[in-house]
């Protein structure tokens, strides 16, 4: 007979909670702060028994939780227990283990033992190893008479005559070590017992409030609650009101806006003598960065002598100590030039020159933006009449300099381009500048809005996509339809919700954690129709942070966010589902777009959730904690998308300069290429057309495996400017064109991979014969590229109205197995810093585990591998497949084990 195996019970923590608990946190129930008693607890034996004592304060941080804890606790008729540590934990193990020592009384029908609960307390804090931060003085009397334990957290245990725990323990063992004699009376060991306390209350900041004290003695128990109040509070011997005035504050300067106008009129006037001087005095134009650091050390020195001179000719005496206050600013700002890369050189030195004129007068930190703008403005058209003076090209990438290599008064000869290039004065100023220049520095908050264009890249693309759908509806800036044709307006209603008086408002929920892309967006020339309530935001930022955006600061919109959707969501007829717009190289996008896309999972599962991510590139990093950031947002697309549409900054810069030959593209070009794309992929949803009617019908053609859900998107025409009056475009045009690498809009080459499903979209009066056969012949052409065991994977829709200002043209959608080189490349970036642990303290600050970490790096190669493995699929391999598994089902029933039939 074979006998049941025992099983040994595992010791330490159990963690058969955790998804409960991890289940009510997100559902809304936070999981309460510890309380800590930050406490003086005692005992002494006298001749008839024990009197234990404790002060009645619990402490929540910093904060006074409790100012009348109760902090000895019952444990049997004949004995109590004082606990110290964390309120909860003293709570539970005391009430645990008396309730054990509850029946074991009964189980043998007699007074439980002193040294019998001490043993049972040490055992079970012993198993947690410190844990359970609970701290005990147990005291009793039994038939063997009185007892006095204390056990430690860790489960070791003292028996002594008199015991302190606690914070104030030592002020009150003082008391004990020069007072405790044997042979104590009852009153002489209460009021030691209460000057212990009381000791402790006045000499440690965390003990306060009252003293409880406890007289166990043979067959009595006394427990005195408030037997001493130490902190009463008292009257007040004299008022400490004082009259307004008292203390002296400066109080900010509010400009009217006739001082505003004559302010915009002298920074105007200073920017004109500017460029007289520079023109009257030219820059050394030998000094080329392009040579190498040698001459960069040149033109930095060339910078440095000119600019105090400029500044000395340019203003009145009056203001050359403030040119003297500001030498040290200007030298350390190229000082980090010098150190930064070339492109964020020209924007440090646009800061400084915003902080000079905040020195010198002519600009508050209370002025409006208008001011700031009207300043910069006037600041590019000076840099534009340089270059044309010089003859100078503008500044573009990858570290060609054109006018930046000269600087005038602090801040360089830049291109046009400014708006598009990558700012942050956080990253650029260093902290000990950001102290010296004090309340002027909160000046730059106020314009952070003008040039920090590469951060929330989320509404940046929803933006420029509504302006385009709002376009191609034929709606104005007031919301009324004004087209000429009655399809633009037939399905509206899937973008849009039409309100009172036949204005059609967009249906739109946009989320910041900073609210400067947002309050550009609601100045900007559609900013009217967007609903006030839709645009949330906060105003900390995740500062490149994922956690930050999943767990505290996203974590405090969530509410607000969900609430917003739920009104959009009721207010659809038929509602299909949702589309998200966000990048996940940051930590706004990539942490609360997690958040969200994960909440929104949970509330609707059974609707379309599509995103389109904007993934970050080798090239144009902007923060080193991408792949830390990517590599979660991923884990989490993952599991709650359906569609992923993938966009790369790079690939996004390498369409402008080299198909569109824009030499210096700005942010707005690369944003009206996602915009496009955003467009066209939605083309089936706003217009009629003849396939892909809806978001699930979509997914339904373009995935067929639930995790493969990540597509690749092109667009075609796109010609350069210069060329476009001499090119008639065709089907077949488009056809080859929007397959092509350099066309794509992510940075990899389909050719490295194969297609598992694709989808065209023509839009204009074509010819839907025309389209088939054109895709149909270019499948059979290049059908290498394409897996072999998915027949008719290339889907065609037509619809017959054309984006604005276009004849025709056509979006690609590929499912392509390529795209793992994608994720292969962020995940090897995450492996490099994952594997030394670097930056990762601060993603655990802010609540995060390391094993979130190995999860989602794990989700990601497992991804990887599943795209290896269905691009390497034949069809011969999927049969080899079934027939080595009907060979096991036949060697499995060889034995005669055949089922028998059912009659079907």
């Amino acid at each position: 007979m074979t006998g049941t195996p025992l099983i040994e019970p595992n010791s330490g923590f159990k963690f058969d909670n955790v998804k409960r608990n991890q289940l009510l946190n997100d559902k809304g129930f936070m999981v309460p702060t510890a309380t800590k008693t930050g406490t003086t607890i005692v005992g002494l034996l006298y001749k008839d028994g024990v009197v234990l004592g404790a002060d009645t304060r619990a402490t929540s941080g910093t904060i006074v939780a409790d100012k009348n804890c109760r902090k000895i606790h019952y444990m049997a008729p004949n004995m109590y227990c004082c606990g110290a540590g964390t309120a909860a934990d003293t709570d539970f193990t005391t009430e645990m283990i008396s309730s054990q020592l509850a029946l074991h009384s009964l189980n043998t029908g007699r007074e439980a033992r002193v040294v019998t609960a001490m043993t049972m307390l040490k055992q079970y804090l012993f198993r947690y190893q410190g844990h359970i931060g609970a701290a005990l003085i147990l005291g009793g009397y039994d038939v063997t008479g009185p007892h006095l334990f204390t056990i430690y957290p860790h489960g070791s245990t003292d028996k002594l005559p008199y015991v302190t725990m606690g914070s104030g323990s030592l002020a009150a063992m003082s008391v004990f070590e020069s007072q405790w004699r044997p042979g104590l009376s009852r009153d002489e060991a209460v009021e030691m017992v209460k000057d212990a306390i009381e000791s402790g209350i006045f000499n440690d900041l965390g003990s306060g409030s009252n003293v409880d004290v406890c007289v166990i003695t043979k067959g009595d128990v006394e427990y005195i609650r408030g037997y001493s109040q130490p902190n009463q509070r008292v009257a007040k011997e004299q008022s400490y009101r004082f009259p307004a005035g008292t203390t002296e504050f400066i109080a900010p300067k509010t400009r009217t806006p006739a001082e505003e106008a004559t302010a915009m009129d002298r920074i105007c006037q200073l920017l004109d003598k500017a460029e007289s001087w520079i023109i009257e005095n030219p820059p050394d134009t030998s000094l080329s960065s392009r040579f190498g650091n040698q001459s960069f050390r040149k033109w930095e020195a060339e910078a440095r002598r000119r600019t105090p001179q400029l500044l000395r000719d340019l203003l009145p005496e009056s203001c050359h100590g403030a040119i003297v206050e500001l030498t040290p600013y200007l030298t350390e700002a190229f000082g980090n030039a010098t150190r930064i890369d070339y492109g964020s050189g020209h924007e440090l030195s646009f800061v400084v020159w915003l902080l000079c004129l905040c020195k010198i007068g002519f600009l508050e930190p209370t002025d409006s933006a208008a001011i700031v703008l009207v300043a910069f403005q006037r600041y590019l058209a000076v840099c534009q009449n340089l270059q044309r003076t010089y003859r100078l090209e503008p500044a573009g990438s990858h570290g060609v300099w054109g006018l930046d290599d000269y600087q005038f008064l602090p801040f360089y000869f830049g291109s046009s381009q400014f708006i598009g290039s990558n700012f942050t004065p956080a990253d650029s100023i260093s902290p000990e500048l950001v102290n010296k220049l004090g309340d002027d520095y909160l000046y730059l908050q106020g314009i952070r809005f003008i040039m920090e264009m590469k951060r929330q890249c989320g509404n940046q693309i929803g933006a420029a996509f509504w302006e385009n759908i709002i376009q191609e509806h034929g709606i104005d800036e007031n919301g009324e339809y004004k087209g000429s044709d009655p399809q633009q307006i037939e399905r509206a209603n899937v973008y849009f919700t039409e309100v009172q008086n036949k204005r059609y408002v967009p249906r739109l929920v946009a989320i910041d954690l900073e609210p400067g892309v947002l309050n550009s967006i609601k100045t900007g020339r559609y900013g009217t129709l967007f609903r006030p309530d839709s645009m949330i935001n906060a105003a900390s930022g995740a500062g490149n942070n994922w956690a930050k955006g999943f767990y505290t600061e996203g974590a405090e919109l969530l509410d607000t966010v969900l609430d917003t959707i739920r009104h959009d969501v009721e207010a659809c007829d038929s509602f299909s589902g949702f589309q998200m717009c966000h990048s996940i190289a940051g930590g706004t996008g990539s942490g609360l777009g997690s958040l969200v896309l994960q909440k929104v999972r949970e509330e609707y599962p059974d609707r379309m959730m599509s995103t389109f991510t904007v993934m970050p590139s080798q090239d144009t990093s902007d923060a080193v904690v991408e792949p830390y950031n990517s590599v979660l947002s991923i884990h989490h697309l993952i599991e709650n998308s359906d569609m992923t549409f993938c966009l790369d900054n790079q690939a996004l810069n390498n369409i402008c300069i080299d198909v569109l030959k824009i030499k210096s593209p700005a942010h707005s070009d690369l944003n009206s290429l996602v915009s496009k794309v955003m467009s066209g992929v939605t083309t089936s949803l706003r217009f009629p057309g003849q396939l892909n009617a809806d978001m699930r019908k979509l997914a339904v053609n373009m995935v067929p495996f639930p995790r493969l859900h990540f597509m690749m998107s092109g667009i075609a025409p796109l010609t350069a400017l210069q060329t476009r009056s001499y090119r008639h475009v065709t089907v077949p045009d488009l056809c080859q064109q929007m397959y092509q690498a350099q066309n794509m809009l992510v940075d990899t080459d389909p050719r490295h991979g194969r297609y598992l499903t694709c989808a065209t979209m023509f839009r204009g009066k074509v010819s839907v014969k025309e389209c088939e056969d054109t895709i149909y012949n270019y499948t059979e052409k290049h059908s290498a590229e394409f897996v072999e065991w998915i027949p008719s994977s290339t889907q065609i829709a037509v619809c017959d109205v054309p984006p604005a200002g276009m004849d025709m043209a056509a979006t690609f959608i590929g499912n392509s197995t390529a795209i793992q080189e994608v994720f292969a490349r962020i995940g090897e970036q995450f492996s490099k810093l994952f594997r030394r642990k670097a930056f990762l303290h601060w993603y655990t600050d802010e609540g995060m585990d390391e094993m979130e970490f190995t999860e989602a790096e794990s989700n990601v190669n497992d991804l990887i591998n599943e795209y290896k493995q269905y691009q390497d699929a034949t069809v011969d391999d999927e049969m080899a497949y079934e027939g080595e598994e009907g060979a096991y089902a036949e060697e499995e029933y060889a034995e005669g084990d055949v089922p028998a039939d059912d009659g079907y």
